[in-house]
């Protein structure tokens, strides 16, 4: 992914270490004033958003484009784990498992297979260069009104990534939007649906990090506010993910909570880390919650940023999300 990728799009890539865990997620941003100013501009929007409204959820439009192997070089996704992710984003979405209602739902309206050879490409796997700057200019499939969801054996130990989105028009943000043909979400298939078999995680897969992407997509950050460290050396608990209903976090949590006693990633003089948000990095069967905070702030990105609005039909603002308590820290930043 070129530098202008990273800062002006402000694209979220997540690798996973199948021995160390140091790095499954490596957010980057456009540097403090290009976060300064996304913030003040979702702050606004959170605190203008309606008590209660009518309608229906959002129901997002998830056009899969699904690169395959050549024949004999290795094995595809069958077509029942797209319909499971499917499923798995509208449990997760919908508060099932736990946490709150988004009233964020997902429907499979577009599919394609590809393969390399079919679209002049080199064989599988690729790095996040070569899906944007090749795979998704000759793929994209509407981006205005389809989340574009690339299913793609990915190199290393990647396991995906996806487009934080922007607002145009603010002060201090690219004042255009990132290319369309590059936004979405990027998964490795191994992660995609259910798969008890191989996989990059090394876990049971149940959806989870292509959940965890959709929430980069629309506007949700890291629990423990993206501050930097490794796995045994971070110092995040005076950084935030600007909302206050996620208690602060000392890096992210790998493996499965304890069924007892504080999470080691808790910070000092706050309640446990919430090690189960969807916005962490524990195993897929662990993670089963969002906030009504995390729930606002996607509400506004699908009624505010360029290339959502687009991408549901619907669209309910709940009295419970919309309520959302004070950012945490947002007063240290203006």
């Amino acid at each position: 992914m070129g530098i202008q990728s990273i800062v002006l799009v402000l694209s979220v890539l997540c690798l996973f270490s199948l021995v160390a865990a140091h790095s499954r997620c490596a957010t980057k941003f456009g540097g403090e004033e290009h976060t300064i100013a996304f913030e003040k501009e979702m702050h606004q929007h959170m605190r203008q958003m309606k008590r209660a409204s009518t309608g229906t959820p959002f129901q997002i439009r998830v056009a899969y484009i699904v690169v395959d192997y050549d024949t004999g070089a290795g094995t595809n996704i069958p077509d029942i784990r797209l319909d499971q992710q499917i499923s798995q984003f509208n449990q997760a979405f919908s508060g099932a498992l736990g946490g709150v209602d988004t009233y964020i739902r997902f429907t499979r309206n577009y599919t394609r297979r590809v393969t390399p050879s079919a679209l002049g490409l080199k064989p599988l796997p690729y790095d996040s260069d070569y899906i944007d700057a090749r795979l998704k200019p000759l793929t994209s499939y509407n981006p205005d009104l389809y989340l574009n969801f690339w299913v793609v054996p990915l190199e290393g130990l990647t396991l995906g990534y996806a487009v934080f989105p922007t607002f145009s028009g603010l002060d201090g943000l690219y004042s255009g939007s990132s290319p369309a043909n590059r936004d979405g979400l990027v998964i490795d298939p191994t992660m995609v649906g259910s798969n008890t078999g191989a996989n990059k995680a090394n876990t049971v897969v149940s959806g989870i990090t292509a959940v965890h992407e959709v929430g980069h997509y629309l506007g949700l950050r890291h629990i423990w506010g993206d501050g930097q460290g490794d796995e045994n050396q971070y110092d995040t608990c005076g950084e935030t993910d600007y909302c206050s209903d996620t208690p602060p976090a000392n890096g992210p949590f790998y493996g499965c909570p304890a069924t007892n006693g504080r999470s080691k990633t808790s910070c000092p003089g706050y309640p446990d880390a919430m090690i189960t948000n969807y916005m962490d990095y524990s195993d897929d069967p662990c993670l089963n919650r969002f906030t009504q905070c995390q729930a606002g702030r996607m509400q506004v990105v699908l009624n505010k940023s360029p290339r959502r609005t687009g991408v549901y039909v619907g669209g309910f603002v709940s009295a419970a999300s919309s309520l959302v308590s004070p950012l945490k820290f947002l007063l240290k930043l203006f």
